[in-house]
């Protein structure tokens, strides 16, 4: 549950994209995002839409539409005002909607333990101390 790992395809600074293995992404990675699996890390979205499943992280296993980021917007990408924009690891897409014959594009923001899935399983194995006591 921790260890995933898949195949993505990473945009490359020409504008080609090549398949590599999603253990070598970094933040700020331009990946395609991948439909009808599991997502290796944080990403937000770029262009395009998609439907994921978040059921991973929240339990309930309701379909969430995610719209890509406004490019017109002044406000600054924040991590708690910018959910409908970024698709969490772990959760399972759906589907995705690209806008033309465009791919829907993803930009990486976090690997490994330090996306959503991964702070979920580092609060299960080293849970925080309960400095609650019954009288």
């Amino acid at each position: 549950m921790a260890r995933y790992q898949c195949r993505v395809f990473l945009m490359m600074p020409d504008n080609n994209s090549v398949e590599i293995d999603s253990t070598e992404l970094v933040p700020g990675d331009v990946v395609v995002v991948p439909e009808g699996m599991n997502l290796p890390c944080d990403i937000i979205l770029l262009s395009g839409s998609a439907i994921v499943n978040e059921a991973i992280l929240t339990g309930e296993s309701i379909p969430v539409m995610k719209s890509s980021i406004p490019f017109a917007s002044t406000e600054l990408y924040s991590e708690k005002g910018s959910e409908k924009h970024t698709l969490f690891g772990g959760t399972s897409v759906i589907q995705t909607r690209p806008v033309g014959d465009e791919r829907v594009w993803g930009l990486v923001k976090n690997t490994g333990f330090l996306t959503t899935k991964g702070s979920l399983i580092r609060d299960i194995l080293y849970p925080k101390d309960i400095k609650f006591k019954f009288y």
